[in-house]
Order: structure tokens, then sequence, then C-alpha cells
């Protein structure tokens, strides 16, 4: 999901949310697409601007970003197709050629998580739509992941 389709989300749900509503539609938006937002590294400011509501609702979009590492939706996406989408964006935003080195870094800076989840990376790259060579490639950043600090290296 892109950022205008987020910033779109969130206008519905604030837009269709029950009297004395807004600032709760305002949090479990934060909540469900808390760690695609992150992951993407999306402006809060410019999903504000897109949605089209107060600039003062950033500070509960904060908070409900905050929630979403500790509160999940059962129809939420699941984190490998978080990841795929996030993975998808950095390989088709690549500048210079350097889509293998982006995946690399995708690797180092995802590693933990996708080791702590368990998560497939056949079925990461397959949900991305990359080339089935590429699980070489990222499992190379997933192994440089134990030695390499994510805050070593500008991801």
């Amino acid at each position: 999901m892109d950022i205008k389709a987020l910033g779109k989300q969130l206008n519905k749900q604030y837009s269709e949310a029950e009297e004395n509503e807004m600032v709760a539609q305002i949090h479990l938006f934060g909540i469900k697409y808390g760690k695609l937002i992150k992951g993407k590294g999306y402006n809060l400011n410019d999903i504000i601007q897109i949605a089209e509501i107060k600039d003062s609702y950033i500070t509960e979009l904060r908070k409900g970003i905050k929630l979403s590492a500790y509160v999940h939706f059962t129809e939420e996406q699941s984190d490998v197709e978080v990841l795929a989408e996030i993975l998808k964006d950095r390989y088709n935003n690549t500048v210079n050629n350097d889509s293998v080195a982006q995946i690399h870094l995708f690797g180092i800076k995802y590693g933990p998580l996708i080791r702590r989840e368990n998560i497939s990376v056949a079925k990461l790259i397959e949900l991305s739509g990359l080339n089935d060579s590429y699980v070489t490639e990222l499992n190379k950043g997933i192994r440089l992941s134990k030695y390499v600090s994510e805050s070593t290296i500008k991801i």
C-alpha cells in the first residue's frame, strides 16, 4: 500500500467514524498500518495531509503506531506480507542498478525479525514478486544481520 492509499484509508476511517469515535479510529489505523508505515519510512505529516484531517491528529496517529508493536488484528496483513511489500518497494525504487545490494540491506535490517518469526525466505521472495534467484541474496543479507548492527549502516 502506498502513502496515498494510506491517506485515503485514514480519511475513510475518520469520516465514517461514529460520533466521538474519530480519535479511536485514528489509533486503530495506526495500530493496523504501523508496521507498514514504519517499514517504508512514510512521513506521518504527509499521511495526515493526504487524509485531509487536522494536523494536530499526528499525535494520535503516533500513539496508534506505537501501540502497533503490542496489538494485532486477526485480519491484519501478516508480517510476511508487509515485509514482501517493503522488499518489493526497495527493489523497484533502486538507483544505479544496486538492486542486489538493496536486497542484502533489507536482509540485514529485517533479518532478526525474519528469523524470530520463522518467516520463509522463499515465500517472502514469492510474495514480493521477485525472481526466485534472489532467495540466495536475501539469505546472505539475513546471515549478515548477525554481525552488522542496523545503526552502523545507512538503510
